[in-house]
């Protein structure tokens, strides 16, 4: 697989609202693919905005289908807490994740880290 080379946060405002709620973990890798790992109901949204618009647009936010979707790149907040070396899908998904469980609940699938919602009670 080709070196992960950006990370981002991608959140969705939905229409009336005005809280971005994150949505999906977009992977950028050196080859120029990418990769989103996200809700499955948001999966196809995200990686057809990602595919209609530029990362720099989409760091500004774009407007998709009546929702505003905007991405935020954590690629330094990553590598404060994982050796970009070690860098894997999982071992960045699994960071993130512990960073906040109840937001990323999605990312729950990838990740072998406990979060609160799956602790058992004392």
């Amino acid at each position: 697989m080709a070196k992960i080379t950006r990370i981002f946060e991608a959140s969705i405002e939905e229409q009336g609202d005005y809280i971005f709620t994150p949505s999906g973990v977009v992977l950028l890798l050196h080859n120029g693919n990418f990769l989103i790992y996200s809700e499955s109901a948001r999966h196809n949204f995200l990686r057809r905005t990602c595919m209609r618009h530029g990362w720099d647009d989409l760091v500004e936010g774009v407007r998709e289908q009546g929702l505003y979707v905007r991405i935020r790149d954590v690629t330094n907040d990553v590598q404060k807490r994982l050796d970009p070396d070690t860098w894997s899908v999982e071992a960045v998904l699994d960071t993130w994740y512990s960073q906040n469980p109840r937001q990323l609940f999605f990312l729950q699938r990838y990740s072998s880290s406990p979060s609160q919602t799956n602790i058992p009670p004392r």
